[in-house]
């Protein structure tokens, strides 16, 4: 099947795929580069957002998510539970393997997990301190950015 073109479209290709945008040079977007934060953007509740611009080397954080401690899994984190920066969740079964991640319950963060058998981490003070801090972060880029 053919479809008709306009001759002045037919010249240039990447005006054939979309007549309603001029040419844009590579590495050149819509929004100049120095406007746009050279930090990921974390979001609670979502999936991992990349934020066009940052380097693509950074490792890119969520909030609804903590590595789980190796040493932990292995038996031999000496800083324990209360001073380590890492997940030592109790129940296997909340450890996602592909990435060694909990999930957290945001429910617990805000004082209202009222679950029995919560299949989420409920993460110690100061790792909940840690998210609150990483939230607040990004409430303040998003309100920034408005």
């Amino acid at each position: 099947t053919t479809f008709p073109v306009t001759p002045s479209l037919a010249t240039s290709p990447t005006m054939a795929f979309s007549p309603y945008l001029s040419h844009v040079s590579p590495g050149m977007g819509l929004v100049p580069a120095e406007l746009l934060p050279n930090t990921p953007v974390l979001v609670s509740g979502n999936p991992t957002v990349t934020v066009p611009g940052g380097s693509a080397g950074q490792k890119l954080i969520r909030t609804d998510k903590l590595e789980v401690c190796r040493e932990f899994q292995r038996g031999n984190c000496t800083r324990g539970e209360n001073d380590c920066r890492y997940a030592h969740p109790i129940d296997i079964a909340m450890i996602d393997t592909n990435e060694n991640t909990v999930t957290v319950c945001m429910d617990y963060i805000k004082g209202r997990c009222s679950r029995e058998k919560c299949k989420y981490f409920h993460p110690p003070a100061h790792l909940q301190a840690k998210i609150k801090a990483a939230q607040h972060q990004v409430n303040q880029t998003a309100a920034a950015a408005m």
